[in-house]
């Protein structure tokens, strides 16, 4: 299961305008443009006439809304006019974020919320404070987030005393498009209790404003948690009941978010039919109203969805998919989650190396997040004190209208007793650290050690094969040596040779550095050379010369093939020479990407001219070289250059 970066509610235009509720919209810009010529040096009606354009251009020309806001700053510095200031610097914060640069909008909030914070301008302080926080879940920084977040907050509890009750329902609005916003953060952050609290709280006040598009998210966010926590019943519910609502408002472009949901409640509960059924929705919504963020969900689940249904390669472009989205628009549980669906993937069709390389991605993100939870428990407590500090605050600010002195002895020992619980805080926290970074380092300790035993017991488990092949083969050689007909004589000389082959791979693996593949140059050679001493008896000149690529090769692929080659060289020794004539085998083998070529040629008497090996039945060799081929899923051909000469072709 994964969560959404989810959109925030509030936009940057949040009481931007100079008035609250003052509609600039239907002034003429040709008339305010002559109006402004003719101000001639009149600063203060210049000023007036610059916040109107500017309000004008707002969602019309970012270029011009810049030109006139700037305008507006350098006429506002002139004659110390803080609330333009304020407009001015918020109204280039809102441009540089809507063209995405997100260092330059922060520089131009923090301004404007410097210069509200000096004045005590609460209405000013909220819409900044909400804004600056809506960069922050796009910066991923969700502490940040709540801690603007909790600024507003306080900021619009001071905006409700002062309001009349026309505007209160709006604020009383905001309240509750705030409240879901903080839930949406406490979510990033893995706290579901918070979460869940708030969006209960966004709900309550959306039901008494009978504000729709509200109650549908706050259904859709608590079925989010519902569903992590295993709740399907309640998941079920909330989901069909934000899904109602949208549809009822037409809210196509959020619905994406109830149909990817009910998709995965499904996929959890393994009505893949169901599942599927959601997911070509969200497919077809994506389509008009495009979300990488969406999209990228949609993958993974979809992945899921065939990776259940044994459809392993597709799954593995569906999350290969999903990978490359979450390059653009990054999220740490996706990143866990997708690596660990490709390691699991590539285990199934056998891709050993890419699934160990996915597992140790996965696991590594993980142990990360483990090592940073003690810091992150710190953060989360230092922002609850923060907001019990700023709602204590803003009690004592009303109590200073009656009583000054009083609220200055009490404030000082508010601030006295956080400090003194802070220091304990600090030293609690200090030793978990450090008891925590004890148990990850005995934890390392005992993984390296398990990594140990386990390699030595691998090399033991190939030693002990290897000795039990040779068991075989000495029992075969005191039977070898009762027989006196070499027609009975040869096969049990051939069989000794295949065990011979099989054994060389353990005998190789015990003692090499790598417990699952070998190197073919070197297996080979060692192979050639036990080859020619068994048959050397019978020929007296026996040349094999191994040349080509070397590298690692699995031990499924390592005995099958080790096998052919035993039967190959075996029968270009004993049948394919010419009589007084030295037998020379030559063996050539190369890699490319992900195939193995392997050429063997000898310089006998070749194949007869209606040599078919597929109905040759007169050699055990040749079916057994048919039939293990068929396992590498690879292919054979037999051909006359001088002599004989396979070539083989299979993949790793």
């Amino acid at each position: 299961m994964t969560n959404f970066l989810v959109r925030f509610i509030f936009t940057s235009t949040l009481i931007l305008s100079s008035n609250l509720g003052n509609n600039v919209w239907s002034q003429n810009l040709d008339s305010l443009k002559r109006e402004w010529q003719l101000a001639g040096n009149d600063v203060q009606k210049k000023l007036t006439i610059s916040g109107q354009i500017s309000d004008i251009y707002f969602n019309v020309q970012l270029d011009s809304l810049e030109k006139y806001s700037n305008i507006q700053i350098q006429l506002a510095e002139k004659l110390k006019d803080s609330e333009n200031l304020i407009l001015g610097y918020s109204a280039l914060g809102s441009i540089y974020f809507r063209k995405g640069k997100i260092s330059d909008a922060l520089y131009y909030y923090n301004k404007a919320k410097e210069i509200a914070e000096k004045t005590n301008n609460s209405e000013r302080l909220f819409a900044i404070s909400v804004n600056l926080a809506s960069l922050n879940i796009v910066q991923g920084k969700n502490f940040e987030a709540l801690r603007n977040y909790f600024i507003a907050r306080s900021n619009l509890y001071k905006i409700r005393e002062l309001k009349t009750k026309q505007n209160s329902l709006k604020l009383k609005s905001y309240e509750g498009q705030l409240n879901l916003n903080i839930g949406i953060a406490y979510f990033n952050m893995n706290d579901y209790k918070n979460a869940s609290r708030f969006y209960s709280e966004a709900m309550t006040i959306a039901m008494q404003l009978k504000d729709t598009s509200t109650i549908a998210k706050a259904y859709t966010n608590l079925a989010e948690i519902e569903l992590l926590e295993q709740n399907y019943n309640v998941a079920e519910d909330f989901l069909y009941r934000g899904k109602r609502l949208k549809e009822a408002i037409k809210d196509s472009i959020s619905l994406k978010v109830n149909y990817l949901l009910i998709g995965q409640l499904y996929l959890e509960l393994g009505r893949f039919d169901k599942a599927l059924e959601n997911f070509k929705v969200v497919e077809a919504l994506l389509k008009n109203y495009p979300d990488i963020s969406i999209e990228k969900v949609y993958y993974i689940n979809l992945g899921t969805y065939y990776l259940r249904q044994n459809r392993v390669n597709k799954a593995i472009v569906l999350l290969n998919k999903s990978k490359q989205l979450n390059v653009e628009e990054y999220s740490l549980k996706n990143e866990i989650e997708i690596n660990q669906l490709l390691s699991e993937a590539n285990f199934l069709v056998k891709n050993y190396e890419k699934a160990n390389l996915y597992r140790e991605i996965y696991e590594g993100i993980r142990d990360s997040i483990y090592n940073s939870e003690t810091s992150l428990e710190i953060a989360r407590l230092e922002m609850f004190y923060n907001a019990q500090y700023d709602r204590l605050r803003d009690s004592l600010n009303v109590e200073e209208q009656n009583n000054q002195k009083i609220r200055e002895i009490r404030f000082q020992e508010v601030k006295n007793f956080y400090l003194i619980l802070w220091l304990v805080f600090l030293a609690i926290a200090f030793g978990a650290i450090v008891y925590v970074l004890g148990i990850v380092r005995k934890r390392n300790k005992e993984l390296k050690k398990s990594i140990k035993e386990k390699e030595a017991l691998m090399k033991e488990v190939h030693h002990r094969v290897k000795n039990n092949f040779q068991i075989i083969s000495s029992l075969m050689n005191i039977q070898a040596n009762k027989l006196k007909s070499d027609k009975l004589l040869s096969p049990m000389q051939n069989m000794q040779n295949r065990i011979l082959a099989m054994s060389l791979v353990h005998e190789k693996l015990y003692i090499s550095d790598f417990s699952e593949a070998v190197q073919v140059n070197e297996y080979f050679k060692d192979l050639a050379e036990s080859i020619k001493k068994s048959l050397l008896s019978k020929k007296s000149a026996i040349d094999v010369n191994i040349e080509g690529d070397d590298f690692l090769i699995s031990l499924e692929k390592a005995i099958p093939l080790g096998l052919i080659v035993n039967e190959l060289i075996t029968n270009s020794i004993k049948y394919g020479a010419k009589e007084g004539v030295e037998v020379s085998v030559q063996m050539h083998i190369r890699k490319e990407k992900n195939q193995v070529f392997l050429t063997l040629k000898d310089n006998g008497k070749g194949f007869p001219e209606d040599f078919d090996p597929e109905s040759y039945t007169e050699s055990i060799g040749l079916e057994l070289v048919n039939v293990l081929i068929e396992q590498l899923d690879g292919t054979i051909e037999f051909k006359n250059n001088n002599g004989a000469q396979i070539d083989i072709k299979f993949s790793l």
